[in-house]
């Protein structure tokens, strides 16, 4: 594919964006052959627990001022300090969160209330636990 975009945006000025899961596998993208004057090649290294939190956050806060972030800040270090994630897997992993929460909000029908949202520590650690847990079957 990198190859066809060369030829195909040569002449014409203009960004082409690749991204992948992290690691090398069958499908990364062979970057042999790329030179500086062909391409600028940056590499976003996985982000740590601090930096998903800050993440988590930071959109929480784009999205709306009227509500508060529902994720505790230490239940979120605490429950990715495990190993690094890519920007994608880590949004995905909050996402999912998000949903469960507002799924099985203590076994009450969807909160009209988003204050109803709140993940408190013990809640975040209980649920990625069981969560992975889960998964690992």
């Amino acid at each position: 594919m990198l190859s066809a975009a060369r030829v195909v945006f040569k002449t014409a000025p203009g960004i082409v964006v690749f991204t992948h899961q992290e690691g090398d596998h069958a499908n990364t993208a062979d970057l042999v052959g790329l030179t500086p004057d062909d391409a600028h090649i940056v590499r976003l290294s996985p982000l740590v627990s601090k930096q998903i939190r800050m993440l988590a956050e930071g959109r929480w806060q784009q999205a709306t001022v009227e509500h508060a972030c529902p994720f505790d800040r230490r239940g979120l270090e605490t429950v990715f300090s495990r190993e690094p994630l890519p920007i994608k897997v880590a949004l995905k992993k909050l996402s999912q969160l998000l949903d469960y929460r507002l799924s099985v909000p203590n076994g009450t029908p969807v909160p009209a209330d988003p204050a109803m949202l709140r993940m408190s520590y013990e809640w975040l650690v209980e649920t990625v636990h069981a969560m992975n847990e889960w998964n690992r079957r």
